[in-house]
């Protein structure tokens, strides 16, 4: 057994309205409702109203933090955990009704809420009916530094990137992005440094190389870009421009949280 993407964390500010953008406009499935501030989709999406908390600790002033989060299960947790307690990484003990399992959070060194989840026997990745948890973008300042956090605390190896034969302008340096694989289809984790001109450069709305983002894998992407289309929603319709075999989708939530729907097309 290996790692993957149990579940992306966001922010979300009206949990109706986010319930209905995943469910009804995306048809990742109906919402279950956690508690009064969360809902979770399927078992890789969860949406959190922030809490409006404010506390400090030493010389820094801590805020909510708990709604954007990615939870990776892992085979051995214990190991992962005396590895973050030898590098001396910042970490707490996560409440089994927070991961549905035991597990840890943990920072990683560009700042993202990472949590690490015993993964039980016959898992298999976060996802619902129709749909699965293909990767989370990590926008971080220094992609080599990420990178050596994963493989250095959960033994999570760096790969190829496998682009399509007609890829779009986007860097490969080791330095501008680290593909964490999963899978054989660029499944996993994408550690990636900020590109201002990424959009300009490909003629998108949107810019996926900033603020990071859950990409979720459906059976129809062209029926999700309608319905969105029918409701107002701006849409960038990448196509198979930089995973391949991959076509990719790319949208705003209500909450201004960037989304990636991607379909697997060879």
């Amino acid at each position: 057994m290996t790692w993957f993407p149990r579940r992306a964390g966001l922010a979300c500010h009206d949990l109706d309205a986010g319930a209905h953008f995943f469910g009804a406009l995306l048809g990742l499935g109906a919402a279950t409702r956690v508690d009064d501030g969360t809902v979770d989709i399927g078992t890789g999406l969860r949406l959190t109203r922030p809490k409006r908390t404010l506390g400090r600790h030493g010389a820094m002033l801590l805020g909510s933090t708990g709604a954007r989060h990615l939870a990776l299960d892992v085979p051995d947790l214990a190991a992962v955990a005396r590895n973050l307690a030898r590098a001396g990484q910042p970490c707490v003990a996560a409440d089994p009704t927070e991961l549905g399992a035991e597990g840890v959070w943990t920072i990683e060194p560009g700042g993202n809420l990472i949590a690490f989840r015993q993964a039980g026997p016959g898992a298999a990745p976060g996802g619902g009916d129709g749909w699965v948890l293909h990767h989370v973008n990590l926008e971080v300042p220094d992609v080599r530094a990420t990178a050596a956090f994963f493989l250095e605390m959960a033994g999570i190896a760096e790969g190829p990137w496998k682009a399509p034969a007609s890829r779009g302008d986007f860097s490969t340096d080791p330095r501008e992005l680290a593909p964490l694989p999963s899978g054989a289809q660029n499944e996993g984790i994408h550690v990636i440094r900020a590109d201002p001109g990424f959009a300009f450069r490909n003629r998108f709305i949107h810019n996926p190389s900033i603020g990071g983002h859950p990409a979720f894998c459906v059976a129809d992407v062209s029926v999700v870009k309608a319905r969105l289309t029918a409701a107002g929603i701006p849409v960038t319709d990448a196509g198979t421009y930089a995973m391949a075999g991959m076509h990719q989708l790319y949208v705003m939530d209500p909450s201004g949280n960037m989304i990636e729907v991607n379909q697997r097309v060879g």
